[in-house]
């Protein structure tokens, strides 16, 4: 728990310099290649721009998301 109250704090400080630079902010629940999809069609989102990790299990979710995704860019 301890990791994800570190996370979930540095997701509240992005949110505030989003907010600062008048980027809107969306922090969406559940596994991303399920909740994505319908998040990008809803809002019209034209790219989806994720952090890079060279480890194997955070690079599956972005491919299985670029698979179920596959009209816009998916870019790390």
């Amino acid at each position: 728990l301890r990791a994800y109250r570190f996370m979930l704090k540095g997701l509240r400080e992005v949110e505030k310099e989003c907010q600062q630079l008048n980027i809107i902010f969306h922090l969406l629940l559940g596994k991303a290649e399920n909740v994505l999809p319908k998040f990008v069609e809803d809002n019209k989102v034209g790219t989806i721009i994720t952090d890079f990790s060279p480890l194997r299990v955070p690079r599956q979710w972005v491919d299985n998301v670029g698979k179920k995704i596959t009209k816009i860019p998916v870019v790390q």
